[in-house]
């Protein structure tokens, strides 16, 4: 008897399972609820954020707009929120942003909103709000309100300082405020350290450097026999000279030499020449004893026998040799003269040369010469050792050797030359004629060197 109910409680089960079955399909086959789709053999619903309109398929909801689950149709979102295609719920546009229609954008400067705004509310008068703002406020301490937006309060500084940022900050090196307002660059040539009222020039013993914009230190004035070799002074060479102040030194010409450091050249003595500019020494004649004059630039000025010629020139400085006698033609019409102790004021007491009988040179004596205005001893003793009116190791000059003059003057112990012969021009040193081509830049001389020279010839008298 049991075993008969069960078979009848299984086959009845099966039965309603079928029928079942049976009815879904027979549903599908007509189609399912709206918000519900067909699937498989049977109809299930929509999902939350998609709806069923017909009752076969379920399509996301649009955007800004929400379902629950098996719904047939979206809700718009509520005023001022918003919702991505497919959402189950919408949001609300968060304080500071604003419903525009599709999206929340946020407010611009100076407006603000609360949440769910659709739009922006403009700020009260003298206050001010940055963009996406919830509220707007006034200016802080230290600014203030200027065509909608703050401002920093401009300090009041003082001179050398300028305002930066609402702070005072000082001027920079080389610019100057006087007021306090701003920093102006300084005048040509003048200078300031950092929070400087005012500019000035360089003090004594400095210049402006253009380069560094600084003062520097003026370099040193050169004694003579040196040069100044960047902010030192270095001895000339050998076979050179310089004065006072001079920023190179000069070559001594054919017939002198010098040695290292010297202020001057000296000429060659008699019996010796130099043939060449730049000499350290000079070379003998050919015949021990010949003469040749005094300061001879080449080997034909020597005589071709002994003739009372000095024997040796020595060119070690730090004076210069005894150079010897004076030229044996003119001895027939010399007259003796007189050996004196001293001179009027105002002159200088001279060497004069002779040459004995046995050839060789000897100072006959000295002769007073007013060597400030002496046109053949111009600035110091001359004794056939000015050739070409070069100034001699005693600082004399002959004048009237310097060649293509027309006319020139001994004045206060320097040759001034008045006049060229025709198709010269006087150098621009004032010291020699030459040709016009070379009247300009052919002689580099310091104008500061040559009044030094001059001073110092007028002081050795």
């Amino acid at each position: 008897m049991a075993s008969t109910s069960g078979r009848s409680f299984v086959t009845a089960t099966t039965l309603f399972v079928v029928g079942l079955t049976l009815v879904r399909r027979a549903s599908a086959l007509r189609g399912c609820t709206p918000g519900f789709q067909s699937l498989g053999d049977g109809c299930v619903p929509c999902s939350a954020g998609t709806y069923g309109p017909n009752g076969r398929l379920c399509f996301p909801c649009p955007a800004n707009s929400f379902s629950a689950e098996a719904a047939s149709s979206c809700t718009v979102c509520p005023s001022g929120s918003t919702a991505n295609s497919g959402s189950a719920s919408c949001t609300p546009c968060s304080a500071g942003t604003y419903f525009a229609g599709s999206s929340c954008l946020s407010c611009p400067v100076n407006t603000y909103s609360a949440p769910l705004a659709t739009s922006c509310t403009a700020c009260p008068d003298q206050q001010v709000s940055d963009m996406g703002s919830s509220s707007c406020h006034a200016c802080a301490s230290g600014t203030h309100y200027d065509s909608g937006s703050c401002v920093i309060d401009t300090p009041t500084c003082t001179p050398g300082q300028y305002p930066l940022d609402g702070e005072c900050s000082s001027c920079a090196a080389n610019t100057y405020s006087s007021d306090g307002t701003e920093c102006l660059p300084c005048p040509s040539n003048e200078v300031s350290v950092p929070a400087s009222s005012s500019c000035h020039g360089c003090a004594d013993g400095t210049h402006y450097d253009a380069e560094s914009a600084t003062c520097v230190t003026d370099p040193p004035m050169c004694p003579a026999g040196t040069y100044l070799n960047g902010n030192a002074c270095t001895l000339c060479a050998a076979g050179s000279y310089s004065g006072d102040g001079a920023t190179e030194c000069e070559e001594c010409p054919a017939g002198q030499f010098s040695w290292e450091g010297a202020s001057a050249c000296c000429p060659c003595c008699s019996g010796f020449y130099s043939d060449h500019p730049g000499a350290s020494s000079c070379a003998q004649c050919a015949t021990a004893g010949a003469y040749s004059v005094v300061g001879a630039s080449s080997a034909s000025a020597c005589s071709s026998y002994y003739l009372g010629g000095q024997l040796s020139c020595p060119s070690a400085g730090p004076t210069c040799p005894d150079v010897g006698g004076a030229n044996p033609s003119s001895l027939a019409h010399q007259t003796p003269v007189r050996r004196r102790a001293a001179c009027a004021l105002g002159q200088r007491s001279c060497p004069v040369y002779g040459v004995s009988a046995t050839g060789h040179g000897y100072v006959r004596g000295s002769e007073c010469v007013d060597v400030r205005t002496d046109l053949e001893s111009c600035g110091g003793c001359v004794a056939d050792d000015s050739p070409l009116g070069g100034r001699n190791a005693d600082g004399g000059r002959d004048c009237s050797a310097i060649p293509h003059t027309g006319r020139v003057a001994c004045r206060g112990g320097a040759c001034v030359i008045e006049s060229c012969a025709s198709g010269f021009a006087l150098s621009e040193d004032g010291e020699a004629c030459v040709a016009p081509s070379k009247a300009s830049g052919a002689l580099h001389v310091q104008r500061r060197a040559a009044g030094h020279r001059a001073r110092r010839s007028a002081m050795s008298l």
